[in-house]
Formats: structure tokens, C-alpha cells, sequence
């Protein structure tokens, strides 16, 4: 028995030592895939992470070169106006004149869906900075902001929209290259908003849906040609530009204008004055055997901003303008016509109260005087009878509001009383004794309701 026992564990002995050498070569086996798999993993791991580094430094290096921070610094961007404007009279022709921009009674606007591509310079900056900025608007507005040798050919008839409904298409307001030195100069060369008064086309610099009768009639909306603006002192800037008169890409008689202006801030940045002027040939209303005549003209706006509280501002401006060979004096006998000056000028007033971060109000009080009716209606006189129109002011009351429940979203209504002394006068040939300034000539006042809603982007 002890030894078939000893002859059994000495079978089991050899098996086992018949198997162990396996079992040792088939674990240096697996210790080695480890290693191996191991390895491929290290291996894997450095690679991405080289590959990383060079996706940061190739992402780096296009973020730092020229065309990739040039890329970097435009900004995209615009909005959305659309309003509608209650008129209670009806007006026949459906016409809020001489109120214009939301001139279409009881009438949808889309007023304006504007874009703008730019590269704003870093101004006051240590090295020179180089960018420039491309606006294009369509919508209703459109019909006040084209300019002969860009949308409009030289004699005023469309050039883009010759095949656009008659109340829409398209414009170009600015299109500049600008340059900033590193002593605080800038240049802007190419078409450019104005810098005269406290209105401007782009709706979402105005408080109010409407606009003053001095910026519709008595103000330049853009200027063309080259525009030089400085820092003077800390409380001081000033600016001066070369350019083709108003509201035109090439003047049609190829005369240079000028543009020039200084403003002054206070320490507190409490209250600010500016005064701007824009002189040279410009053309008037008329016309020599179908040739523009052009003459010298002239205009001053004076704007002072008051901070009274930290929740009402105050603003005035007074404007002052006037053209020579503006209107035109008829001699019935003997039949003669002589040229004569038209002046125009007023006042307006504006009073913001930010109620909170979300609400604000408005008031807006204007007073507008058309001397010898070139600006608004037919600067004609006549020798006996006296101007086809008697009467020369106009006067607009607006109260409004701006909502805005979102950072991107503006909705500004509007009450406006407009009055005016003009009306027909039966002394003149063709003179109608009933004409008055409003609901298609019928009228002596206005009131009208609006809103619009503006949304950026």
C-alpha cells in the first residue's frame, strides 16, 4: 500500500514538473504582451499629445499671423426695424408728409434690415491700426439715404433699384477704409454718416421711431471724401473733412466741400458742446437747360448735452442754414426771373429719464422755420402776390418710450402732435387758398401713433 502511495506521488511529481515549464513560458508570454501593450499605449499617448501641441502651436501661429488677427477683429452684425404709424385722418394718398421715414399711414413698414461687415481701429493705441467698415440697408428707409454715383445715377434716377418696388430696396450708407496712428489721429477715406445734429440714419442710435423736421429737411444724412478726427486734450476732439457736399458719392459738378467740427466734455462727463459746419457748392432745386446749378451753401449745428441726474439728460440743438440761388423771385411784368438766398433754422429739445435699466422716456419739442419754403415745399415767389406759400414754421411734439425686454430687442411707441402756419396763398398764379401742411394738404395739424420694434443681431 506504502508503495503503490509513494509510486502515485511520484507520478504527481513528474506531471507537475512536466507541466511547469509550460506554465512559466506561457506567463514570460503574457508579461511580455503587457510590456508590448504597454509600450503601444505610451507610444499612442505621445503621439496625441504631440499632435495636440502641434494643432495649439499651428492655431497659435494662424491666430498670431496678420491675416488671422485681422480675421479675428471683424465683427458682423445688424438689425431689424419694423413699425407701424396710426394716422386718424386716413390720408388720401396714405402719406404722414411732411413727416418722413415712417411716412406710410395706417401702413406695415419694414423699415430698415441692416448689415454691416467692420474692423474698428484701435484708437489712441501704441502702433498704427489699419480697418475699415461696409454697411448695406434694405427696407423703406432706403429711399433717403441713396446718393447720386452710388445708387442713384448723377440725375437722381435709380441706378440699384430701377426694377425694386417703389417703397423698398436697397442702399449703401457708409463703405470706409479707416487708418489710426499711434498719436491718436484717424482717417476715414470713402462714404460716411454725418457728424452734424444728435439724429442719425441707424435706428438704434435715436430714441425716438420718428424723426425732427430739421433732420429730414436741414441736415446732411452722409458725406463722402476724406475725414480727419483728433484728440485736442482730454476734454477736447475736433475733426475736418474734404468732401463732395452733401449726400453725394462724386459731386455731379465736381466741387469740394468742407466739413469741420469741435466738441468739448466737462471733467464730470456731465455736460458736452458741439459745434460743426459744413460748407461749399452744392446744387439746388433747379435746374439750366437740364444742367444742376450749383451754388454756395452753408450750414452750423450747435448741440449741448446737460446730465442733470443719473436718470435725466438733457439735450439742445440749434441749427442754422443757408443757399444761395435757393429760391426764385418771378417778376410777372415785365416777365423776369431772378435767383435769391434761402435761409431755414430752429430748435430742438430732448429730454431722456431712464426709469430703469429696462425703460426709459422721452420728450421731444422742435421748432422748424423754412424761410422762403426751399426745404420742405416750392421755394417760388412772385412780384406782385408774394410766396406761393404763406406761413414758414413747423412744430412737432413727441412723448415715447424704449422697452427693452431683451438685451437685442427695443420696441419704442410714440404720440406726435405736428402743427404748422403754412397754407396755400390765392395771391399767386395757381395759388390754392385751402392747402394746408398735412393729410394730403387738407389739414393744419397731425397726430399720429407709432411704434416699431428693433432687434439686433
Amino acid at each position: 500500500m506504502e508503495t503503490h502511495r509513494a509510486g502515485f506521488m511520484c507520478g504527481i511529481l513528474a506531471a507537475v514538473l512536466a507541466i511547469s515549464p509550460q506554465v512559466l513560458f506561457a506567463q514570460d508570454i503574457g508579461d511580455e504582451l503587457d510590456d508590448i501593450q504597454d509600450s503601444i499605449s505610451d507610444s499612442v499617448g505621445n503621439i496625441s499629445a504631440s499632435m495636440s501641441e502641434l494643432a495649439e502651436s499651428e492655431s497659435n501661429w494662424i491666430a498670431s499671423s496678420p491675416a488671422g488677427t485681422f480675421a479675428e477683429d471683424l465683427n458682423l452684425g445688424g438689425w431689424i426695424e419694423q413699425g407701424f404709424t396710426w394716422n386718424p385722418d386716413s390720408p388720401r394718398n396714405r402719406q404722414n408728409n411732411p413727416v418722413l421715414f415712417n411716412d406710410r399711414a395706417n401702413e406695415f413698414q419694414l423699415n430698415q434690415l441692416y448689415l454691416y461687415l467692420e474692423k474698428p481701429v484701435e484708437h489712441n493705441g501704441c502702433d498704427w491700426d489699419f480697418g475699415g467698415r461696409i454697411d448695406v440697408v434694405f427696407g423703406s428707409d432706403f429711399r433717403f439715404i441713396t446718393v447720386p454715383g452710388l445708387e442713384e445715377h448723377d440725375n437722381g434716377t435709380r441706378r440699384w433699384n430701377d426694377r425694386q418696388p417703389r417703397f423698398y430696396g436697397f442702399a449703401m450708407p457708409q463703405m470706409y477704409a479707416e487708418i489710426a496712428s499711434p498719436n491718436g489721429v484717424s482717417i476715414k477715406l470713402g462714404h460716411f454718416y454725418s457728424t452734424m445734429g444728435v439724429e442719425r440714419f441707424a435706428a438704434p442710435d435715436n430714441f425716438f421711431y420718428s424723426h425732427s423736421y430739421t433732420y429730414i429737411f436741414g441736415s446732411p444724412f452722409t458725406f463722402s471724401g476724406a475725414l480727419v478726427s483728433m484728440d485736442i486734450s482730454d476734454s477736447l476732439t475736433a475733426h475736418g473733412a474734404i468732401t463732395t457736399g452733401w449726400d453725394n458719392w462724386e459731386h455731379p459738378a465736381r466741387h469740394v466741400g468742407f466739413l469741420g467740427g469741435v466738441k468739448w466734455t466737462s471733467d464730470t462727463e456731465l455736460t458736452s458742446l458741439a459745434v460743426t459746419v459744413t460748407t461749399g457748392k452744392d446744387l439746388t432745386v433747379f435746374t439750366n437747360a437740364g444742367n444742376p446749378i450749383v451754388r454756395e451753401r452753408v450750414k452750423y449745428s450747435l448741440v449741448a448735452s446737460h446730465q442733470f441726474t443719473d436718470r435725466l439728460r438733457y439735450i439742445l440743438q440749434h441749427d442754422f442754414g443757408d443757399q444761395q440761388s435757393g429760391a426764385i423771385d418771378v417778376v410777372v411784368a415785365p416777365p423776369t426771373i431772378n435767383f435769391a438766398d434761402a435761409q431755414w433754422y430752429g430748435v430742438n429739445q430732448y429730454f431722456i429719464y431712464d426709469v430703469n435699466d429696462e425703460l426709459s422716456a422721452g420728450l421731444r419739442f422742435e421748432w422748424f422755420s423754412d424761410q422762403n419754403s426751399s426745404r420742405i415745399q416750392i421755394p417760388i415767389s412772385f412780384v406782385p402776390g408774394g410766396n406761393t406759400f404763406t406761413g414758414n414754421d413747423y412744430y412737432a411734439l413727441t412723448a415715447g418710450l424704449n422697452w427693452r425686454p431683451h438685451e437685442r430687442v427695443t420696441i419704442r411707441p410714440e404720440l406726435r402732435w405736428d402743427w404748422s402756419d403754412v397754407r396755400g396763398n390765392p395771391n399767386v398764379p395757381g395759388g390754392n387758398a385751402a392747402f394746408r401742411a398735412y393729410n394730403d394738404g387738407t389739414s393744419g395739424s397731425q397726430i399720429t401713433i407709432g411704434s416699431d420694434v428693433i432687434i439686433t443681431f
